[in-house]
């Protein structure tokens, strides 16, 4: 049985990057990715969107390429 995790990510272009490394550090998970919508971009606001909902079963992924871009 897999265990089922969703995976909020800062925008759709990151998902390959992270499927990659749950695929090969988590392969048991089943992953489901969402994103926040437009208005929601970024890491710093993704977490304050969402640090309060998180638990075992809902992660934020975020990493820091948009930051270099601002």
């Amino acid at each position: 049985l897999r265990r089922c995790v969703m995976i909020c990510t800062e925008n759709e272009n990151d998902e390959s990057f992270w499927q990659t490394l749950f695929e090969k550090y988590a392969p048991k998970l089943k992953i489901a990715f969402i994103y926040p919508n437009e208005a929601a971009r970024g890491k710093k606001l993704i977490v304050s969107l969402y640090a309060q909902s998180l638990q075992a079963e809902f992660c934020l992924c975020v990493d820091s390429d948009y930051d270099y871009l601002l």
